[in-house]
């Protein structure tokens, strides 16, 4: 299961291509746009989950309903699967999902890649506490149980990665929620998008090949020029690269390898966009962390990114949450701002601590930022 999700990782670049109609027509959207509306009314009818329109009293120490508004005790170091439970757990559509009754029928028992369950029931308990008790706070300890028994990285109670463990949970949703007759899952209608990389022999000939590849996250490289913008980062992912001589491309119409010049575009978009700031650089001896400010917008206009050719009307998408990191990352805290869905307000998750966020959001220790589409 841990070296499954690990697959799914891969950047991808983004800039405008025209493409035929031919090679536009053989590549189909996969992204399910009935499956949102239908279990949140499947949601509201069942568990009569209030209407997003209402609202929540700003005071939380006197307020009654606390849906959503629920901390996440700390165990010993695992603030970063808290945060990054606090960012899905404000993805609507995620949600919703979890508090009907549809995901029962839904489990894959028998896919050998998934959890039999075991992580989507522990996952569905965890949002029913969170958004339908009224507690203040609650201990995520069966979540963390189930998800080590799959990936034991997350085992004991050291700090690990708030991304790492966020990708892991969402695949082992996909893999215990996967329909085997076409291998699609309410998360990857979600969160998986698709990219194609056109990649060009450099020969006389110039061959040209396409190569797709689903994505459940962007990397952004954070890169050394100032200022810096999420929308630069998005930029730099199209940069041309020229493979090496040692890493030589296979062209299939030559029948030898090339040199070649490759390129990333996006062209399947999700409905939630998760933007990983690739803050920390791994070595062999030690881990750094860069520290340098990356702006986020709350709106976000991926349409300039968009290939050309699939007659698409302007793709923007609302900040969500953001997943923030400070200190090392051995010694360092995660903690999420997230944006609640009944009164649009902002809230700081902080471990067990729920707290409306007075402050700017936009902040210099931002690690995840989850974009929705409008």
């Amino acid at each position: 299961m841990y070296q499954n999700f690990q697959q799914l990782k891969t950047g991808s670049n983004a800039l405008q291509l025209d493409i035929t109609e031919s090679s536009s027509s053989n590549i189909k959207r996969h992204i399910d746009n009935e499956v949102t509306i239908t279990v949140e009314h499947e949601t509201r009818r069942k568990r009569k989950i209030p209407n997003s329109s209402s609202t929540v009293p700003d005071d939380l120490r006197k307020q009654k309903d606390r849906h959503g508004l629920c901390g996440l005790k700390n165990l010993g170091n695992t603030c970063f699967m808290n945060s990054a439970i606090q960012c899905l757990s404000n993805v609507s559509q995620l949600k919703n999902f979890f508090l009907s009754d549809y995901w029962h029928q839904m489990i894959n028992h028998k896919n050998p890649l998934g959890t039999q369950g075991q992580v989507a029931q522990d996952y569905a308990d965890l949002m029913s506490d969170m958004w339908l008790s009224n507690k203040n706070s609650i201990t995520p300890k069966r979540l963390k149980t189930s998800v080590a028994n799959f990936a034991e990285i997350f085992t004991g109670y050291s700090q690990q990665d708030a991304h790492e463990f966020m990708h892991f949970l969402l695949d082992a949703l996909h893999e215990d929620l996967k329909d085997d007759t076409n291998d699609s899952s309410p998360i990857s209608k979600l969160f998986y998008g698709r990219t194609i990389s056109i990649i060009t022999c450099v020969s006389k000939k110039r061959h040209v090949e396409q190569v797709e590849d689903l994505f459940t996250y962007l990397p952004l490289t954070i890169p050394t020029e100032q200022p810096l913008t999420v929308q630069q980062c998005l930029t730099n992912l199209s940069a041309v690269q020229i493979a090496s001589s040692n890493s030589e491309w296979f062209c299939s119409k030559c029948r030898k390898k090339r040199q070649s010049k490759k390129q990333m575009y996006l062209f399947d978009l999700p409905r939630v966009l998760i933007l990983q700031i690739k803050r920390f650089n791994y070595g062999t001896q030690s881990t750094t962390k860069i520290t340098k400010f990356v702006q986020y917008p709350l709106e976000l206009n991926l349409t300039p990114f968009i290939i050309k050719g699939q007659n698409l009307q302007e793709m923007i998408y609302d900040l969500i949450a953001v997943c923030l990191h400070t200190g090392s990352l051995s010694g360092g805290h995660y903690f999420t701002y997230a944006k609640h869905e009944r009164n649009d307000q902002w809230y700081c998750f902080n471990d067990s601590s729920v707290t409306l966020q007075q402050q700017d959001i936009i902040n210099q220790n931002a690690y995840i930022l989850l974009y929705k589409q409008r």
